[in-house]
């Protein structure tokens, strides 16, 4: 069996808790989503299938979350012109 603790610290956090947030964050996952997923496919999961959980296409908030801010640009670009 592997050192865990080695493995977060090789990819930049101190702790598991710390991997997980680093995980939510680059792939735009809430964090309580990645959470629940690695609790379920539990630690010896943490850098195989939880990251090809939160990298993966069933991961859809990164493309909504991209609609959900155009949408929100293009509505505050209408209220400019509107104004001007």
């Amino acid at each position: 069996m592997f050192d865990l603790t080695l493995r977060y610290r090789e990819c930049g956090a101190e702790c598991r808790e710390d991997w997980l947030r680093k995980l939510a964050c680059e792939n735009g996952v809430p964090l309580a989503e990645v959470e629940r997923a690695a609790a379920r496919l539990g630690e010896r999961e943490d850098f195989g299938r939880l990251v090809d959980w939160c990298e993966g296409p069933r991961c859809d908030y990164r493309s909504s979350r991209k609609r959900s801010i155009q949408s929100r640009l293009s509505d505050c670009s209408v209220q400019v012109h509107r104004h001007f």
